[in-house]
């Protein structure tokens, strides 16, 4: 799959290599239930890859 421009080098064809829906946004916290764990906000990653440079990113990173 190609998708979106590589944030380093501005190539056009990043290749998405994984997808993962429904990740927690923050994985270094300790919450104190599983109920805050369970409503705690999701995200999206999609590792993407650029074939001109070679820069892994995060292209469903959303930092709101």
């Amino acid at each position: 799959m190609t998708t979106d421009r590589c944030p380093a080098c501005a190539a056009p064809a990043m290749r998405e290599v994984h997808r993962q829906d429904k990740i927690p946004a923050n994985s270094c916290l300790l919450l104190d239930s599983r109920r805050e764990a369970l409503e705690f906000p999701n995200g999206q990653m999609r590792l993407a890859f650029c074939p001109a440079c070679g820069f892994l990113a995060n292209l469903g990173f959303d930092s709101a």
